[in-house]
């Protein structure tokens, strides 16, 4: 019965859209009556949904933002953290080198370039400390020549640089010479290492020198700050009638040395 309804209400639909057609009565002054009243009640519901829709988007587009800042929002946290933890570390690092550096006597040169930190991997086997080997090399920048400090005194020179080691001479190796001065007098002469106990060379029987004297070592080059390297052990009579016998005992003890600082690049480019 629902079935026959529906049928006869749009065959009758139908109807009246033909006749109204066929009747011309588009342009009636009553259709146009019913259309104004028509469009003037349905206004409403479309303002209304205009501003529902301009709602809506708005508050979408606030939303959108909103979730955007908060997710900017937890990444500058996570980075806020992050750089919290990288000064901490900073810190911890500081602390650690300002140790080392307080450890090595580092605040005579700190304006140098070229330093290399090093150990020492390996003593002379035959008890005379004549040289040491560090775990340093050409890799590292470290060349032949360089001079190796321990605790801010002078442990010798570099002899050899290999790959990823290098081979040092001790102030106790006799075949190390280096320029120093003598601290009181300022006067400069040749030091020749030794065992136990190296020497000054060439020293005048008229010059100024006493036992305790501190020895300097002197960079010809100008470069490098005097660091020590031993101390007036003993004056003898010396076989020429010009000169006499200047012992030293060296300041760096090799086999206390763990760590060495190498002050490569120190010659001029």
């Amino acid at each position: 019965m629902k079935r026959y309804g529906f049928h006869l209400a749009f065959v009758s639909l139908l109807l009246l859209s033909l006749f109204i057609f066929f009747s011309d009565l588009s342009g009636s002054p009553l259709l146009d009556r019913i259309k104004e009243v028509s469009y003037r009640a349905v206004l409403p519901v479309i303002n209304l949904k205009e501003a529902i829709f301009n709602y809506v988007e708005e508050n979408m587009s606030k939303y959108v933002l909103l979730v955007n800042l908060k997710e900017e929002n937890s990444r500058l946290l996570k980075e806020l953290e992050m750089c919290k933890v990288n000064e901490v570390e900073l810190s911890t690092y500081r602390r650690v080198l300002r140790r080392l550096g307080q450890e090595l006597k580092l605040d005579g040169f700190k304006s140098l370039g070229g330093v290399v930190f090093s150990r020492v991997v390996y003593y002379d086997p035959t008890g005379l400390d004549a040289f040491v080997i560090i775990s340093a090399g050409r890799q590292s920048g470290v060349s032949r020549g360089d001079i190796v400090l321990s605790r801010g005194e002078v442990i010798g020179t570099v002899k050899e640089a290999y790959t990823a080691t290098s081979k040092v001479i001790t102030t106790l190796n006799g075949e190390l010479n280096l320029s120093v001065l003598l601290e009181s007098s300022g006067k400069a002469y040749i030091y020749r290492g030794g065992y136990p106990l190296g020497e000054l060379l060439y020293v005048n029987k008229k010059d100024s020198i006493s036992v305790g004297d501190k020895i300097l070592y002197r960079d010809p080059e100008g470069r490098l700050p005097n660091f020590i390297v031993g101390y007036v052990d003993r004056i003898e009579k010396g076989e020429s009638p010009f000169f006499r016998k200047v012992f030293v005992k060296p300041a760096a003890d090799p086999r206390r040395s763990e760590m060495v600082i190498v002050l490569a690049e120190r010659k001029a480019r």
